[in-house]
């Protein structure tokens, strides 16, 4: 029904991973859902393995605690996340989830519903002056593709990516009046097959 959030993969691989938020931000372990530490709006925290292989969420160049295997970054507000490779800090929608992978690294994946994921889908596969009846074929069509691709980065605790390997995905600064109106008018449809 649309209902579940999607988690798309917006990091992946990394060796260490550091975010603070427009707002305050709660780390819970999300395997219990137990707060692990709760931060102040701006305030920069990280994740990282130390060379005794424990990972850690550090402050300051200091660890705080142990990291628990699935980290889930809440705010009521967005929250930056940098990354080493490549060496950016990106903004995404509140809840991150930060997931420890078996070699050690880490993936991060944001967690929204899939109306909200197509709203910047489109504005990447389209442009948009395009006809208003192809934006919302192609809003079914990116709606239908994303439910089929479900749990295609299962290994990095996410469903698809924000590349082009799963559908284009762009800034919201991209969306346009066309575009909204087509995932709005489309809201719920996806291709079946008998």
């Amino acid at each position: 029904a649309g209902q579940a959030p999607l988690r798309m993969l917006v990091a992946s691989r990394q060796t260490m991973l550091a975010w603070k938020g427009e707002a305050a931000v709660t780390v819970v372990n999300g395997l219990d859902n137990k707060v692990a530490l709760a931060t102040k709006a701006g305030e920069t925290v990280g994740i990282a393995r130390g060379a005794d292989g424990v990972t850690s969420l550090r402050k300051d160049g200091a660890n705080l605690c142990a990291a628990p295997k699935i980290v889930r970054l809440e705010s009521k507000g967005a929250i930056k996340l940098w990354t080493p490779t490549p060496d950016v800090w990106a903004v995404y929608p509140a809840p991150v989830l930060i997931t420890t992978l078996p070699d050690g690294t880490f993936s991060a994946a944001a967690e929204l519903p899939l109306e909200e994921y197509l709203r910047d889908v489109l504005p990447a596969e389209v442009l948009p002056s395009f006809h208003p009846q192809m934006m919302r074929a192609q809003a079914i069509v990116a709606r239908t593709y994303a439910l089929c691709k479900l749990g295609r980065h299962a290994d990095e605790g996410a469903d698809v990516c924000a590349g082009v390997h799963c559908q284009a995905y762009g800034p919201a600064s991209r969306r346009s009046k066309s575009t909204e109106e087509a995932v709005t008018a489309t809201k719920g449809l996806i291709l079946l097959h008998r």
